[in-house]
């Protein structure tokens, strides 16, 4: 299991929950302060003497400055109530890191517009905490990538190993759905590998593995190509369930293996099998459009908190 979508069992999904207050105060506390930002710089004189003073900057580009600082503020916010609207309503943690990074343009259109007064070292703050959020999601979205920045070769390899996620009515989440397609499209340029469905109990009492191992059968893939790991409840017990259900199948612990995943979470799963001693190599499967900030975001803080 991993990323956005993962079932209650996992444990990292558990903890998300618990933490949905928190994720919730962080949100509306962040949009709060950016909008007191964005009226009192909306609201401050036009000769107040801001950052952008000057004859160069007057006029029609101050304008510009303030809209494009408004544009920066609210995209984020937008994007935090996407992912809520997509997920039924939950709040994931990987909203924080979006709605803190929102106070840096905010703050800035404040210093910008001239507004005076206490709240200038609000402002400050603002500009000071979201920017070092900014550049924590720039560095870490860009250590993540280098997960998967090459073509997998998946020449010579027998088995792949097909991460849950979240079911739903008995079908695949769409995170799962983009997983499993990733899967079918390698299992159907490479016929002879072994697809290895691992995920436990899902929503309905059914898990994500057989739902995953229905998915794949309804398109054409036959019984033979298919294994069903359904006790893991988290990363690791995915990769360590399905590694020795490999074994007992006559694959060896030195034989390379495919993981298929969620790009974001990818480099938190190929991290996984190297503290169990497999040699795999990942296999990146699309994030959903509508929650991929906070999907990526997640990922970082759980690497962060050293999950």
């Amino acid at each position: 299991m991993g990323a956005r979508g993962d079932t209650p069992a996992s444990t990292l999904v558990g903890s998300e929950r618990r933490l949905a207050p928190l994720s919730w105060g962080a949100c509306l506390g962040a949009l709060a302060l950016s909008a007191a930002l964005l009226w009192r710089a909306a609201c401050a004189p036009a000769d107040a003497p801001g950052l952008a003073s000057g004859p160069a900057s007057a006029g029609l580009a101050s304008r510009a400055g303030l809209f494009a600082c408004v544009l920066a503020t609210l995209l984020p916010q937008l994007w935090n109530l996407v992912a809520l609207a997509a997920d039924r309503g939950r709040a994931s943690f990987g909203m924080i890191p979006w709605a803190l990074a929102s106070l840096a343009p905010a703050g800035l259109a404040y210093l910008l517009a001239g507004a005076r007064g206490g709240w200038c070292l609000v402002a400050l703050a603002s500009l000071a905490l979201g920017g070092a959020v900014g550049l924590f999601l720039l560095a870490g979205l860009a250590a993540l990538r280098a997960a998967y920045r090459s073509r997998p070769d998946v020449t010579g390899i027998r088995a792949a190993i097909v991460l849950g996620a979240g079911v739903r009515d008995g079908r695949p989440g769409r995170t799962l759905e983009l997983r499993l397609a990733r899967a079918l499209g390698l299992w159907r340029a490479h016929p002879e590998l072994l697809l290895v469905c691992t995920g436990g109990a899902g929503e309905g009492g059914r898990s994500e593995a057989s739902v995953m191992a229905d998915w794949l059968g309804e398109r054409g893939v036959p019984a033979s190509s298919l294994l069903v790991e359904d006790e893991a409840a988290n990363t690791r017990q995915n990769l360590e369930l399905s590694l020795a259900l490999l074994r007992r199948r006559g694959c060896g612990l030195g034989e390379r293996v495919c993981v298929v995943s969620s790009d974001c979470h990818l480099f938190r799963a190929l991290r996984e099998a190297r503290r169990l001693g497999a040699d795999c190599v990942g296999v990146p499967a699309a994030t959903p459009l509508a929650s991929l900030p906070q999907q990526w975001a997640r990922e970082l803080l759980t690497l962060a908190l050293g999950r």
